[in-house]
């Protein structure tokens, strides 16, 4: 039951009267083109996902901003991927099991033998 405030007190509508300003509500004609009519009445057609998409445009270039800036990727992830064909860096279990070019470098058979003893004690655990 939803609660209006009338002078100094709240007081409950009728239902009749709520189910008549809900079919007001629905019967407006939704205004097409705007922020409003793809946010409140959830409507996608090109009009309104063109404003939605206006309005949005500055937020979005300053959060793609911010995350470059801190070194992530534009859409916030980290910068992980290197380009094929690149080596992994040196001191890492990646680089020990490379295939084109294996490195056995004390450095990245450390790296291995940590990687394998973490693995194989979280499969023990497991089970």
């Amino acid at each position: 039951m939803r609660l209006v405030h009338r002078g100094t007190t709240c007081t409950p509508e009728p239902v009749q009267q709520q189910e008549t300003l809900w079919t007001e509500l629905m019967m407006k004609e939704i205004p097409h083109g705007t922020v409003n009519g793809y946010d409140n009445y959830n409507c996608r057609c090109d009009a309104c996902r063109e404003a939605n998409r206006i309005a949005c445009a500055p937020r979005q270039k300053a959060y793609r901003k911010r995350n470059l800036a801190r070194g992530l990727t534009a859409h916030g992830k980290l910068r992980t991927r290197r380009s094929p064909g690149q080596a992994p860096p040196h001191g890492t279990y990646l680089r020990y099991q490379w295939r084109k070019d294996p490195c056995r470098c004390d450095a990245c058979r450390e790296a291995n033998t940590e990687y394998k003893y973490q693995y194989n004690q979280k499969r023990r655990k497991a089970g």
